[in-house]
């Protein structure tokens, strides 16, 4: 008995996986030749990128679990900005102004001091290394960032973004940061474009899919320049699909207007 049911678990757990790449290659086959839709707000997004412009930026940070307390944002703890041209604005660990000993004990909480010996080490009296939030804005100002650009970010709830924006206001510098209707956020333009896939649209899982040859990328993903990586890459498949192109050349066109006709 025990050993029909490991095998009966065996076959379940191929079924799921030939079931998973099946998946895969319909998207990645999905993506070769169709249009993909984008609303109005997103083609000045397509247009910087396509012009490698300045004014175009991807950011990602990585930040604390959960709030401070007394706070609304969580805290940055690095941050990684390129623009559309690949230049790399910044890259950098955000010092927290304090000490390592009072920042872990800013919460009685196994997940936050965890995070914090990730970043800063145990406790001790030395304090949080790093840029700090000031240094950061001067880095934003002589780069010309300002609230009138365009931004992409892979979240789907304005996370990098509203982090960015809450930490600077601290300081007063809040006007460096993109509105948030200049903000395309990639998860969500997948979610419209995929909507007919069960799939999970996540940064990583997504980059599996579109890009399974960068597996060394893929595996420092949450460290924030893998993710603007990332993210700068997926960008570029999905406005790529959003645009008129040639079908593919041969005999591929022919089976695969096959299998896409009603």
């Amino acid at each position: 008995m025990t050993g029909d049911w490991k095998k009966s678990s065996r076959l379940d757990l191929a079924y799921v996986r030939a079931e998973m790449e099946r998946t895969v290659m319909a998207v990645r086959e999905y993506l070769e030749i169709r249009l993909l839709p984008i609303i109005d707000q997103w083609r000045e997004h397509r247009r910087l990128f396509n012009a490698k412009s300045s004014n175009l930026l991807f950011m990602d940070l990585e930040t604390s679990w959960g709030t401070p307390p007394g706070q609304d944002h969580s805290l940055i703890f690095q941050i990684c900005i390129w623009d559309a041209a690949k230049h790399e604005i910044v890259y950098a660990k955000i010092s927290q102004a304090m000490s390592v000993e009072t920042l872990y004990n800013l919460k009685a909480d196994a997940q936050w001091q965890a995070q914090v010996r990730e970043w800063y080490g145990p406790p001790s009296d030395k304090e949080t290394e790093g840029m700090s939030l000031l240094e950061l804005a001067c880095i934003l100002e002589e780069n010309g960032i300002n609230e009138n650009i365009f931004m992409i970010e892979q979240s789907i709830a304005f996370c990098n973004h509203d982090n960015l924006y809450k930490n600077l206001r601290r300081i007063g510098k809040q006007y460096l940061v993109p509105r948030r209707q200049n903000v395309l956020r990639l998860i969500k333009a997948f979610r419209i474009a995929l909507q007919d896939f069960k799939i999970n649209r996540g940064l990583g899982s997504m980059h599996h899919i579109l890009f399974p040859q960068d597996t060394e990328l893929i595996r420092y993903a949450h460290t924030s320049r893998a993710d603007v990586e990332m993210t700068y890459k997926q960008a570029g498949v999905y406005f790529a699909g959003t645009e008129e192109r040639d079908p593919p050349p041969g005999i591929q066109t022919y089976f695969k207007k096959g299998r896409t006709s009603g």
